[in-house]
């Protein structure tokens, strides 16, 4: 029987005011059905709907014929993008009654400054002269670009990625470049920025800030930008507990990445080069790890009130480590690395307390393995490592004790 003779059947005998038996599936959605798995093959189905759930009359068809059996309802085999509204039983014959699902439409393209909420693909570049490029509000947002560019217009208040206001969001695969901020992210609790690449922006490539914490940072390159790489600030009540994961940071104007008034974080596996002012710059902020980075031809810097921060098996290759105004903190397995030249001091240390350096090493700056000003006392170097003699310089306001691998003393200063 085919489904047009079905349907005739059907009619005849609602009309003649035959029984209908219901079915168990009356009002239940493609997705319910297919889930329970009771409906066979489908006739008629490339008759009626040719285009998904619509005929090429473009009118949804009012049923689809099934031979379904009574005491065997085997796997559903329905047409795309149709919703079941009814079904019924006419002599063995299962009527179902569609139309036609939101789902089966084609997503409407994404344009500059509009706001995801959902799940969404971008499918083409986009070039936005002003306002934001996109905005993710909400909870567990995902925005995939697919390698797509969003190209902002060089303005000072432009965000290329305004990720903002919930929890979970997900931002990957995207290029945002020539805005104020290329990813800037606020008031967000938990998210993940992965393998994007923010690049030439006014000032920052990625911006986490206005009380955002657990932010995933991870797999990124960060170039090019008019200030800083990545920036983190806050919150001031909680650890902010981010993590810094596996990017690429370079060639942005000052600092790589800059840590300021932020706690918690992990900063890991990055590669960070040729910076203007510091590779890691890390401003009163506190129990923060630094590990297994890679700086070329860019300091650490510590400052202004950074305590209780952690660093292990972290590289410098042409540059130092500054203490400046930050007291108690720990550094393992440091390796600072000569080259053209630079290092002229490879461990600095100015009005700094109390900071402990173990099993760490220096192969031959210019001037000193280590210097220290301006009342910085109390600094230890255990199980230290130089290449020849060590050179220090330690005012008379300071203080520095070393020892080399073997735990014997070496003269530092006075």
């Amino acid at each position: 029987m085919t489904a047009r003779e079905a349907y005739s059947l059907y009619v005849e005998r609602a009309v003649a005011g035959a029984n209908e038996a219901d079915g168990p599936f009356s009002s239940l959605s493609r997705d319910k059905l297919a889930a329970r798995g009771r409906i066979s093959s489908v006739r008629g189905t490339r008759e009626l709907a040719p285009r998904g759930c619509l005929p090429s009359t473009g009118v949804p068809p009012p049923l689809v014929a099934s031979h379904v059996a009574r005491h065997r309802l085997a796997q559903p085999l329905l047409s795309q993008g149709c919703m079941i509204t009814r079904f019924v039983m006419v002599s063995g014959i299962g009527l179902l009654f569609l139309s036609a699902s939101p789902a089966s439409a084609a997503p409407a393209a994404i344009k500059c400054g509009a706001t995801i909420t959902g799940a969404a693909i971008l499918t083409a570049d986009l070039v936005c002269p002003s306002g934001h490029g996109l905005v993710i509000v909400g909870s567990s947002a995902v925005l995939d670009c697919a390698g797509h560019r969003i190209t902002g217009g060089d303005r000072t208040g432009q965000y290329g990625i305004y990720v903002r206001d919930g929890a979970g969001a997900v931002v990957r695969n995207c290029v945002a470049e020539r805005f104020e901020v290329g990813i800037r992210v606020r008031g967000m609790q938990s998210g993940i920025l992965k393998k994007n690449v923010a690049q030439d922006n006014l000032r920052y490539g990625i911006e986490v800030t206005q009380g955002s914490t657990a932010i995933r940072i991870q797999k990124n390159q960060v170039l090019d930008n008019g200030d800083e790489g990545i920036h983190l600030s806050g919150p001031d009540d909680v650890d902010a507990a981010h993590e810094i994961l596996n990017n690429t940071v370079g060639g942005n104007a000052l600092e790589g990445i800059y840590v300021l008034r932020s706690h918690g974080n992990l900063i890991a596996g990055n590669t960070v080069r040729d910076h203007g002012a510091a590779g890691i710059y890390v401003k009163d902020s506190d129990r923060n790890r630094l590990d297994a980075n890679i700086l070329i031809n860019d300091p650490i810097h510590l400052v202004y009130g950074s305590t209780q921060n952690v660093l292990t098996d972290n590289t410098i290759v042409g540059q130092q480590i500054r203490f400046k105004e930050a007291s108690d903190n720990q550094v393992h397995r440091m390796t600072v690395r000569t080259e053209g030249g630079r290092p002229s001091v490879a461990y600095e240390f100015m009005s700094s307390a109390r900071n402990v350096i173990a099993d760490s090493q220096v192969t031959a700056p210019s001037d000193y393995d280590i210097r220290a000003t301006a009342s910085s006392t109390g600094n230890v170097f255990s199980r230290f490592s130089v290449t020849s003699t060590l050179d220090c310089s330690v005012d008379p306001s300071s203080s520095v004790r070393v020892s080399n691998g073997s735990g014997a003393a070496l003269a530092c200063g006075k």
